[in-house]
């Protein structure tokens, strides 16, 4: 008896040090999210759409290039937490929907300021908001939930 109390001690304390060193800590993510909107609705209503885009993304040990996928209405990237910027590059497209269906490019002048900066908060989402005057109006590709092109 005394060496099955004893056998059972040694257990229950070699239980108890495995269980220590067997919990991790858990550690917040040092990632954040960029959020890149691709579609917006001008204040006329129109759908409009941004296509052939590419982004150059650089900041903390960052860079990526990311073409536009017309099925896409955002665009999401991971980033380490810190100072971010976003470039549009040259070869964009705007395009406007049509009706059922179909699209049309049309001439549009980039005004917000390329690069964008942002600052990634590891855990949330930053949005890159992008300006464009066409037709008249200010098209604003940001702040807010992205329209579907199919609409």
């Amino acid at each position: 008896m005394r060496r099955s109390t004893a056998s059972l001690i040694v257990l229950t304390l070699l239980a108890i040090g495995c269980s220590r060193g067997a919990t991790p800590k858990v550690r917040p993510s040092p990632q954040g999210t960029i959020r890149i909107p691709l579609v917006a609705r001008g204040t006329s209503g129109t759908i409009f759409g941004l296509r052939d885009a590419t982004f150059a993304i650089n900041g903390t040990d960052a860079f990526d290039t990311e073409p536009f996928d017309p099925g896409r209405v955002e665009f999401l990237m991971d980033l380490p937490g810190g100072g971010h910027s976003v470039l549009l590059r040259e070869g964009w497209q705007l395009v406007q929907s049509v009706g059922g269906g179909s699209f049309a490019d049309v001439p549009a002048q980039l005004v917000s300021e390329n690069p964008t900066a942002l600052r990634v908060v590891a855990g949330q989402v930053v949005e890159a908001v992008l300006r464009f005057r066409v037709q008249g109006e200010v098209v604003v590709l940001g702040r807010g939930p992205s329209p579907s092109l199919m609409e």
